[in-house]
């Protein structure tokens, strides 16, 4: 019988003859004290919190998230590795954004940008034509105009 055990949390007598009781069982990790690395963490206030040092793997053919107020991930580096990557709403960048491949319009249609375009440290090309060093022709004279200024 471990039943004073329990209450007072030091060495004691037995409190009855009773034995092999399942009340009398015992789980020694947690009689031994130590802080656990790896656990599920379930609130009355409807939070569960998984913590585990070095690393959560889930495998499963399709995962959901429903967060309707907000999603936050807390990271250095984030990778989103899927051959195709949709967002249903507005997209904000706070840092820069880089692109390794072709940036183009839904459907073949034309990209707008709004607020302009400032360019460092290369050319901006449309069509074969490139913006810093393009001419045009005038009737009034025959020629050719000279490079933009």
């Amino acid at each position: 019988d471990i039943s004073l055990f329990k209450k007072l949390l030091r060495l004691c007598l037995p409190a009855s003859y009773r034995t092999f009781d399942q009340a009398d069982g015992w789980y020694f990790g947690g009689a031994l004290n130590q802080a656990p690395e790896i656990f599920l963490e379930l609130t009355q206030e409807h939070v569960a919190t998984l913590t585990a040092p070095a690393q959560v793997i889930v495998n499963t053919a399709e995962a959901v998230v429903n967060a309707p107020d907000m999603a936050n991930v807390n990271t250095r580096y984030a990778l989103i590795d899927a051959p195709q990557t949709d967002t249903t709403g507005n997209l904000f960048i706070g840092g820069n954004l880089t692109i390794a491949g072709i940036s183009e319009g839904l459907n073949g249609r034309a990209m707008r940008i709004r607020g302009g375009i400032e360019n460092e440290g290369g050319q901006i090309e449309s069509n074969g034509i490139v913006l810093e060093t393009h001419r045009h022709r005038y009737e009034a004279g025959g020629g050719i105009t000279g490079e933009p200024i």
